[in-house]
């Protein structure tokens, strides 16, 4: 996730593209990412799963809507 924030910082114009709610997604994506590898817990992980799940979801059908939409 990290080398995919660096990737797309670094290319032309990439930031427009991926929208206003990029930046916000990958901040949480990276912190659960963060606490995952540090706990064991067991109710975490399962929760995690979900919620990647759920913000991968959303975050790919708002580009589409974005896409379809001409914004």
């Amino acid at each position: 996730m990290i080398a995919d924030v660096v990737d797309t910082l670094l290319k032309p114009g990439n930031l427009d593209d991926v929208g206003s709610s990029y930046g916000p997604i990958m901040g949480i994506i990276i912190l659960g990412n963060i606490v995952g590898a540090i706990t064991e817990r067991r109710l975490f992980h399962q929760i995690w799963v979900i919620v990647l799940i759920l913000l991968t979801l959303t975050f790919g059908l708002g580009n589409w809507v974005d896409i379809f939409s001409g914004e």
